[in-house]
């Protein structure tokens, strides 16, 4: 399951830099500023803007497909369940995630996990015991930039 969660966030991370080497511009579709952890809402709504599939349930605001994506893009593959349950890990919770949305290629939100980190994307899974732990190393999260 480790093995599968690092694709899907690699998967993620590729999709989100192949948008911005579309548009000239990082996915932002609530106009955010600085470095910004994404809710599960506006986690929901950023995948479905990549996949091109809307949501027609769960926590996220459905039929966002369309917002941001002008020129109609499918950035990323998801599963059949993701219109019903959304993109998540291998142990059913949503990916944590932050983007650097001031464009200086590193993320140092504390609140976000305990380091800064040199990327303009960091997502994380809680790992197998569905417990937040920041990212830690000590950790079983499941980060990207490790």
């Amino acid at each position: 399951k480790i093995t599968k969660a690092k694709t899907q966030m690699n998967a993620i991370i590729m999709a989100i830099k192949s948008y911005e080497s579309t548009y000239g511009v990082l996915p932002n579709l609530n106009n955010e500023t600085g470095d910004t952890i994404l809710s599960n809402e506006n986690y929901d709504k950023l995948m479905q803007v990549l996949s091109k599939i809307n949501m027609t349930s769960g926590t996220g605001s459905p039929n966002q497909k369309d917002i941001g994506n002008t020129r109609g893009i499918k950035f990323i593959d998801v599963d059949t369940k993701f219109p019903t349950e959304g993109l998540l890990d291998p142990w059913g919770k949503r990916f944590k995630m932050c983007i650097d949305f001031d464009y200086d290629n590193k993320i140092d939100v504390m609140s976000f996990c305990n380091e800064t980190i040199n990327s303009s994307v960091a997502i994380y899974s809680f790992g197998a015991n569905k417990t937040d732990n920041s990212g830690a190393s000590t950790s079983d999260d499941v980060v990207s930039w490790r």
